[in-house]
């Protein structure tokens, strides 16, 4: 499943690039300009397509993570969360505004190292946006902050629910997965709803600083 969801967000990004299509983004493209061939727009439904397809290997992931308690193999390394939230955040928050939302973004002023699995991390930023552009209310802002607490790095998502969007699954696999692996990743995730506003925390252990050298 790991490998469906790479090549699937590899063929969304390549949609997604201006002016290029997948072929233009290989080391080595073909030289298609002897055929006389105007290199197309990204194509939006494509994109539609190549997303249903990754919700449905997150939700088939999902179920065999969470029903079927199997162990996840990671690859976690240390990262730095101004570059990995840059990329994380970054373009669903853009993916949110093109869709007319407006996102205000709290970043920490200096980043911290966190040691995590890029791949999976993503995977839990990916579903928590996939709720909000179903469920939030476009006419209200959507609220992304980040603050450290006791050791841990904690980015809040908040956003008004829409009071006409469709029922929220039941069994609300996307939630529950995302628990899991924050779980596995060595932080968490909780979630709440209240008057109208549904909150996200996912929080991850800060390595400790390196302590200054003494002078001589």
């Amino acid at each position: 499943n790991n490998q469906a969801q790479i090549v699937l967000d590899q063929l969304i990004f390549s949609i997604r690039i201006s002016g290029t299509d997948f072929f233009q983004t290989l080391p080595f493209p073909p030289r298609r300009k002897r055929l006389g061939k105007r290199v197309p727009a990204p194509d939006m439904e494509n994109e539609k397509k190549a997303q249903q397809l990754r919700q449905l290997t997150d939700k088939l992931f999902g179920y065999f993570l969470v029903f079927a308690n199997r162990e996840l193999h990671l690859k976690q390394e240390p990262l730095d969360t101004q570059l990995l939230f840059t990329q994380l955040f970054g373009e669903e928050i853009c993916c949110l505004e093109n869709e007319g939302f407006t996102v205000t973004w709290e970043r920490l002023e200096q980043g911290q190292t966190v040691v995590t699995d890029a791949v999976q991390l993503q995977r839990v930023v990916a579903n928590l946006f996939s709720n909000i552009h179903k469920y939030a209310d476009p006419a209200k802002p959507v609220q992304v902050q980040e603050q450290l607490r006791k050791g841990h790095i904690c980015v809040r998502l908040s956003n008004a629910v829409n009071p006409v969007a469709g029922a929220v699954e039941s069994n609300q696999i996307g939630l529950r997965t995302s628990r899991k692996l924050m779980q596995l990743l060595g932080g968490g995730l909780h979630t709440s709803e209240a008057k109208g506003v549904f909150l996200a925390e996912l929080t991850l252990p800060v390595q400790p600083q390196p302590e200054p050298a003494a002078e001589a």
